[in-house]
């Protein structure tokens, strides 16, 4: 059965191991226009390799952040409003957690803690995820500049490779829903207006990015609920997405629905040894984003007041 978006909710996503997004869900259903154009791009290997790296470090910050973006629409309905609980606490704790680092390491870098902080929350919006992108980076090293961006003071990300050289450059942004990694070149974003904030130039991975993102336990729902509940949040479910979102049209405040920020998730690339695109997911995972697409499509059909205004970058 196709829903109102074009997107299938059989059992296909079941039954595959890997699915490629631009073989599953149409254009459309990413808020993009068009037909997937299964462009082949030439690039070198150390190119290819930043790709390779970017995808590997989404899918770890998807690991470690499973409940989604605390701002993004899509997160907060299929988690049950509970990514915007996660991320809400994110926010508080961070400076607790950078006071505590630095009693052990005085000179913590603050995106590092920003990252442990994230990571034991479990939560976030985009700062927080390319702070935890980032910092995995930095622990790692490599071979090209890591660098940590805004973009149009709105948007937070972390890019591999000369920012000056947007067709070689992969960016790592595991905020949006489905999470591709691309060039820089095949996004809409505007090169001319991502300022980078910081950047990381050693193949050697840094000690502190290494020991902020260690013994990491992160905090159970009962404790987040728990928390929240003194502060007159509703436990993870309908009802607190109910909640939420009327509070944030009284608020005039809006969440994002940014579906993926690859202009065109089918472009596959060759390095002269392999060619490849970088839009593959598990089929587990490309399941819950189906399912969460189609219930925030739901909600905006049927209360179009409170769910269907959003904002994209």
């Amino acid at each position: 059965m196709m829903n109102r978006n074009g997107v299938s909710s059989s059992s296909q996503a079941h039954n595959a191991s890997m699915l490629a997004v631009h073989d599953y869900l149409p254009p459309d259903s990413l808020r993009l226009s068009g037909q997937y154009q299964k462009q082949v791009i030439n690039v070198s290997p150390r190119t290819m390799g930043n790709l390779n790296l970017a995808a590997q470090t989404q899918d770890e910050v998807v690991r470690r952040m499973p409940h989604g973006a605390g701002n993004q629409w899509l997160s907060v309905v299929g988690s049950k409003g509970e990514s915007y609980l996660r991320a809400h606490l994110a926010r508080e704790d961070k400076k607790a957690m950078r006071d505590a680092l630095r009693t052990q390491v005085p000179n913590m870098d603050r995106t590092y803690a920003s990252a442990r902080t994230a990571a034991t929350l479990q939560g976030g919006n985009c700062q927080e995820f390319s702070d935890l992108a980032y910092t995995l980076l930095a622990g790692r090293g490599s071979s090209a500049p890591i660098s940590s961006a805004m973009y149009r003071n709105d948007h937070v990300l972390t890019m591999i490779g000369d920012p000056r050289e947007s067709n070689k450059v992969a960016m790592v942004d595991a905020w949006q829903h489905i999470p591709v990694a691309t060039l820089l070149s095949n996004t809409s974003l505007n090169p001319n207006d991502l300022v980078v904030k910081k950047q990381y130039n050693s193949r050697q991975g840094d000690p502190d990015a290494q020991y902020a993102l260690s013994n990491i336990t992160p905090l159970p729902r009962n404790v987040i609920e728990e928390r929240m509940a003194k502060q007159g949040f509703y436990g993870v479910g309908t009802a607190l997405v109910q909640d939420l979102a009327e509070g944030l049209k009284e608020q005039k405040q809006l969440l994002y629905d940014v579906r993926t920020l690859a202009a065109d998730p089918s472009q596959r690339y060759n390095d002269g040894q392999v060619v490849k695109s970088f839009d593959s997911m598990r089929s587990d995972q490309m399941t819950k984003k189906i399912e969460s697409m189609n219930q925030y499509s739901q909600l905006a059909s049927r209360q179009p007041a409170l769910f269907a205004p959003s904002k994209t970058l």
